[in-house]
């Protein structure tokens, strides 16, 4: 609880897998997607499902989440991209 997490690539695979769990034990979870914002709907609605399952299993676990678009091989994107984080 009160961690923040940033998954680059968190709309597929890995990271779509890395971001829910996180979110199921209670972190803020920040899932970065490039274009794809279909793919990123998809992964926020998983993520909101492990939110619901964890606020049902352990009462106030303070988890939240955000959707975060950059191109991580842009400096000035990945910048942004961090600040928006921090901000949560």
């Amino acid at each position: 609880m009160g961690k923040r997490v940033l998954v680059t690539g968190g709309t597929s695979g890995i990271g779509q897998a890395m971001a829910v769990r996180f979110a199921a034990e209670g972190a803020l979870v920040a899932i970065n997607y490039r274009r794809d914002e279909a793919s990123a709907a998809e992964t926020n609605a998983l993520v909101q499902a492990a939110l619901e399952e964890c606020v049902a299993t352990i009462r106030g676990c303070g988890a939240r989440h955000m959707l975060v678009q950059a191109d991580v091989s842009q400096p000035d994107q990945v910048a942004r991209m961090v600040a928006e984080t921090v901000a949560g």
